[in-house]
């Protein structure tokens, strides 16, 4: 099993994309920690924490439809460059506003937003880049293989992430996320954007239209979508619940880390 996963490694491009995402996925969950962290202190409330971990999903939800169109209709490296030039912005201002102690609870929100907008249109073509950095017998291992990253990421990256926010505060957390976007984008340039040429010639609406028939007539995708909808819906509040308790964890007297503003 083991074995199989590692194959995808086998290939020069998807390996270096992948080195790089492991290290940017591990950065996503020091941002996601250390603005929750942050949002609690500045406010105390955890409507804003909440709110904070809404900024950078619901753009996921309401853009969708035409991020998904984007990556069969535009050049796929030069939207990944875009996608990622913007969510690296976003995090870089974040990262100046703490560490010049000039952050608001809503200008702390606006780049989570700013943040979210730029996830919500690079998933989609992230994922649909997979096929063409990989033989197609090696798709289902390469999908496999990014699951893997993320999950490992997940595992290590809030508590190093919350140990970073006590050592040294949430800005430099901040920092260090800022610098995984660099090695993405280092590879991602290197990509020749002679490669990437769109593969389909529509409109942005007439290619919404046609995923949504697309989906509509067919059971077995209408049914999976539903169900990650529905882990999305519920598990978001989870989330919510588990990073507002970190936090307050945090901010605790008796709790194991301390802030260090």
């Amino acid at each position: 099993m083991t074995a199989s996963l590692a194959r995808p490694l086998s290939q020069p491009r998807f390996r270096a994309l992948w080195i790089a995402s492991v290290f940017s996925n591990v950065g996503g969950f020091f941002q996601s920690v250390s603005a929750a962290w942050l949002m609690l202190e500045l406010t105390g409330s955890p409507v804003w924490v909440s709110a904070m971990a809404a900024s950078t999903t619901l753009p996921l939800l309401f853009l969708s439809l035409p991020s998904g169109a984007l990556a069969d209709l535009a050049n796929r490296r030069n939207v990944l460059l875009a996608t990622q030039f913007t969510m690296l912005a976003s995090v870089l201002g974040m990262t100046g506003f703490a560490l010049a102690d000039a952050i608001t609870p809503p200008l702390l929100l606006a780049f989570g937003l700013l943040l979210g907008v730029g996830t919500a249109f690079n998933a989609p073509v992230w994922m649909a880049m997979v096929p063409d950095l990989v033989p197609q017998e090696l798709v289902p291992d390469a999908v496999a293989l990014n699951a893997v990253s993320f999950n490992a990421a997940r595992a290590v990256g809030p508590a190093l992430g919350g140990l970073i926010v006590a050592a040294a505060g949430p800005g430099v957390a901040f920092a260090v996320n800022a610098a995984t976007y660099l090695g993405v984008l280092a590879v991602i340039y290197s990509f020749p954007a002679a490669e990437w040429a769109p593969q389909e010639e529509a409109t942005m609406a007439r290619a919404i239209v046609a995923g949504v028939r697309y989906v509509r007539f067919s059971p077995e995708l209408l049914w999976l979508l539903g169900l990650a909808a529905g882990f999305a819906l519920t598990s978001a509040s989870l989330q919510v619940q588990r990073s507002s308790r970190n936090v307050r964890t945090i901010l605790s007297p008796s709790g194991l880390l301390m802030s260090s503003r």
